[in-house]
């Protein structure tokens, strides 16, 4: 059997409870795993990551090694801007998630992003944004799993070896 293809969840998380994590988890379940339910694409974001060792290893293993991301711009959080960068840098597909009430950074705005809203539940439970995301990922997909590249006249030359070598 195939296995499954891979994607890492770049989001804020927050401490069990907060209101950060309740939005974290409510785009995960409501948006983001239905959406790559429908394409064969495990999500996995890294506080599901269940082995020990350093987060943060762990956090860009996954970047590098799984086939896609979705990055969650939301709670202007620095981690999930970092952990975008390093995907983008290494020339990996991401899907890009912002908040309707957050704005985005100069180096971001250019990039197509599906803005979502929590609160409209009409879009959210007729599936609205499991649509554009699906969509997204298919396009992904139909690309063989690859990404153009962010930075113009840069193209990664990491071979698959090298790539499991990193971490």
């Amino acid at each position: 059997m195939i296995p499954a293809k891979k994607a890492f969840i770049i989001s804020p998380i927050g401490e069990e409870g907060s209101n950060e994590r309740k939005h974290a988890d409510n785009v995960l379940n409501y948006i983001i795993k239905p959406a790559l339910k429908k394409c064969g694409v495990e999500p996995i974001r890294s506080d599901r990551i269940s082995k020990p060792g350093l987060i943060t290893n762990e956090m860009m293993d996954a970047i590098i090694k799984y086939d896609m991301s979705i990055a969650v711009l939301a709670f202007n959080n620095r981690n999930v801007y970092y952990e975008l960068a390093i995907a983008q840098a290494a020339n990996k597909p991401v899907i890009i998630l912002k908040h309707r009430d957050e704005g985005l950074p100069f180096d971001i705005k250019d990039w197509k992003y599906v803005e979502y809203d929590l609160e409209d539940t009409k879009k959210l439970f007729e599936g609205f944004y499991v649509d554009i995301i699906v969509e997204f990922t298919k396009s992904i997909e139909d690309s063989d799993w690859k990404s153009p590249s962010s930075i113009p006249g840069f193209s990664s030359t990491l071979t698959s070896k090298e790539e499991s070598s990193i971490f």
